[in-house]
Order: C-alpha cells, then sequence, then structure tokens
C-alpha cells in the first residue's frame, strides 16, 4: 500500500453531520452491506475508522430511509481499499449482497422465485430501491442468460468501484438457484467512455434443467424403439423388453422429479429464514413506534421532569431489549441534575465512567453495541 493511499486514508478529516455538494444518491443498505461483508471477512478492519472518514454515522447505516452523496461513497471506498488492500473489495462485497441481514424485502422477492431469469427479471426494481444514480434496462433475456444495461442520470458520474460493486450483485443472484456465480460480461462501460454500462449474464442451467431434455430424449426413444420393435421380437422378448425399458424411464422420470423437489424444498426454506427477517424487523418497528408513543404520552400527562424520567424509563425498559438503563440530564456546566434508572440504582464502575465522561466532553453520541467495537473503544483507556 503507498503512502499516499496511507494518507488519504488518514480518519477523522471527514465528521459524520459534515455536509458536501451533491445530490443523495445512495441507500444506506448499499453501505451496510460493505459493513456486514467487512465483518465477515476482515473483522480486524475498523468499522468505525471506515465510517467515520465517510463521514457516515452507524445510525445512517442501519436506517433504510438515509440515503448518502456520491462523495461520501468515494471517501467510504477509498478508506476501505486502503485498510483492506484488496482491489477487488467491491466486487466482493456485490457478491455478498444478498447475504445482507439489511436486504431482506429483497431476498424474499428474488428468491421466492422458481428460476433463475425470473430473479434477473427483477433487477431493475431493486436497483432503483439501492440507487438513485442509474436507471437499469433489460435488453433481451432467455432462459439462462440476459443482457442489462445501466445508465447513469444526467449530473452523475459513478466511480468504476461502484461498476464493479453492481456486477457482484449480478453475479450473486444466481448462487441460490445452481450453487454457482454468474458469469458477467461486459460490453461496454460508461468509465471507458460509452454512454451507458451494457452485461451480459449468464449461468448454467439447474440440475433439474439439464436433466429434463434427457428425460425427454429418453421417453421418446423408448416409445419409438418398442413400437419398432414389436413386429421385430417374440411377444415374450419384446414384453420383456418394453417392461425393462419403462422401468428405465420411470427411474429417470423419479431422479428428475426429486431433483425438483429438492430445489423447491430449498426455495421454501429461504423464504422461511427471509420470513423471519422480516418479522424480526417489523417488530422491531413496531416496538419503536409504541416506544414514540408511550413516550409522548408521558410527555403529555405531567410537567414535572423527575416523574417524567421515571415513566420514560419505564416504558424504555418493556420496549427495548435491555436488562438495564437510564437517563441522566445535566445543565450547561456538567452538573447532574436528574436521573432515572430501571434497575433502581445508578450503575457504577469504571467503564460506566469512562463512557459518561467521554458523552459529556465531546458533546456526541456514542452507540457500542458490538462485543468487538467494545474491546476496541477501551483498548488503551484508564
Amino acid at each position: 500500500m503507498s503512502d499516499s493511499a496511507r494518507e488519504a486514508a488518514r480518519p477523522g478529516e471527514v465528521r459524520a453531520s459534515d455536509e458536501g455538494p451533491g445530490p443523495r444518491l445512495y441507500n444506506s443498505r448499499i453501505f451496510r452491506n460493505y459493513i456486514e461483508f467487512l465483518r465477515a471477512r476482515y473483522p480486524s478492519v475498523d468499522v468505525e475508522e471506515i465510517l467515520g472518514h465517510a463521514g457516515i454515522t452507524m445510525h445512517e447505516v442501519n436506517d433504510p430511509r438515509v440515503w448518502l452523496r456520491q462523495d461520501q461513497a468515494n471517501r467510504f471506498h477509498e478508506i476501505l481499499d486502503a485498510r483492506t488492500g484488496n482491489p477487488y473489495i467491491s466486487r466482493e462485497a456485490g457478491r455478498f449482497l444478498f447475504s445482507s441481514r439489511g436486504m431482506a424485502g429483497v431476498k424474499r422477492a428474488v428468491f421466492g422465485l422458481l428460476r433463475p431469469n425470473q430473479a434477473y427479471a427483477l433487477v431493475p426494481r431493486f436497483i432503483g430501491m439501492m440507487t438513485r444514480a442509474t436507471t437499469v434496462e433489460i435488453v433481451s433475456q432467455g432462459s439462462s442468460r440476459v443482457e442489462l444495461k445501466s445508465t447513469p442520470l444526467p449530473g452523475v458520474r459513478e466511480e468504476r468501484f461502484q461498476c464493479e460493486n453492481r456486477k457482484g450483485s449480478f453475479e450473486a443472484i444466481a448462487t441460490h438457484f445452481t450453487g454457482e456465480y454468474a458469469q458477467v460480461e461486459e460490453f461496454s462501460c460508461f468509465h471507458d467512455g460509452a454512454d451507458c454500462c451494457h452485461y451480459g449474464v449468464s449461468w448454467r442451467p439447474s440440475r433439474f434443467e439439464r436433466w429434463v431434455p434427457v428425460r425427454n430424449i429418453l421417453l421418446a426413444l423408448a416409445v419409438v424403439g418398442c413400437g419398432a420393435a414389436f413386429p421385430l421380437l417374440p411377444i415374450v422378448a419384446w414384453s420383456l423388453l418394453t417392461l425393462g425399458t419403462l422401468g428405465a424411464v420411470g427411474l429417470v422420470f423419479y431422479l428428475v422429479a426429486r431433483l425438483r423437489i429438492r430445489e423447491l424444498t430449498r426455495v421454501i426454506d429461504n423464504q422461511g429464514d427471509t420470513t423471519n427477517e422480516l418479522m424480526t424487523e417489523l417488530r422491531a418497528r413496531h416496538d419503536n413506534a409504541m416506544l414514540g408513543q408511550k413516550i409522548g404520552e408521558a410527555v403529555s400527562s405531567t410537567v414535572d421532569i423527575g416523574r417524567l424520567l421515571e415513566a420514560a424509563v419505564e416504558v424504555l425498559q418493556d420496549r427495548l431489549q435491555f436488562d438495564r438503563g437510564g437517563i441522566q440530564l445535566v445543565d450547561e456546566d456538567d452538573s447532574l441534575t436528574y436521573q432515572a434508572w430501571f434497575t433502581g440504582q445508578q450503575p457504577q464502575g469504571v467503564a460506566f465512567q469512562v463512557v459518561r465522561d467521554h458523552v459529556l466532553h465531546s458533546r456526541k453520541m456514542l452507540l457500542l453495541n458490538d462485543p468487538a467495537e467494545i474491546d476496541r473503544w477501551f483498548a488503551g483507556r484508564d
């Protein structure tokens, strides 16, 4: 890695609150996929450092309503490439797209289908959920091949790494149906001077699809062969030949049917997994909505701050999956004025004091919900 790359990727140059030029083009789901990919394949990479350099917060990444700018995407990839040292990181992250928990809705739509060509027909729709920078259209489609064009909208200039990420996602769709990545051929590219990126995506047919023609040919040969042998063989020999042929053909039909059932079972299992992810997301959204409603009711029912805090922590304890927690209010001099805890008393210990002092002095929210992040944050602190 060059010194210039390290210098360019130095964290802390852009804060999450900074506003830059340009429209918000890219949905946070894209960045969440990158983060989950990093945690799975590059656990030693500091996620907070990556996001901080790009001017993105973890809350934005986890909120699918958030859209981010081109300059943020550029800085994100800049430090990502420097920290991983992998020039193919964007394409590999694209292949990981349908393993991301943030893509539950898209997975349910795509992987609920029975054939890859049906799934690729939905590409323009799910690309529209991910980016406002380009439009994707299907040029032609066959049983095991599809051609797509991605055209940037006026005034938008994507970078090459985003094209690579898109190709990786195209490759990943076929794996659900065939167990292998699709082959992506790029006929023309916007970054090479063309007006659009033109892709050819092909995939190997599933085992069921490969065996269906064999089954049909064997059936036709069996019918023709037995019919032609009838006047040439004694009736007993012809009957034995016909029974043997029908048995062989029946076995092939049985094996092909088993392959079909196996594919349908995989689709149903994937649908069940995706449905569970969606139900978890729906429960979380419901709890968040009820949390806001209950706290709003508490605010409107009393003007006493102490009672308000007590009511608020009761709601937090009921709606959030935590065994302890609380609220502290401080004045401009950092003096504690009000507090309420749903463990009954204020937590003690060095860790609590370190976190509280950091929040008070930095005036920034701090979220530590990953064991690895907690270990890194407390490393070297007194």
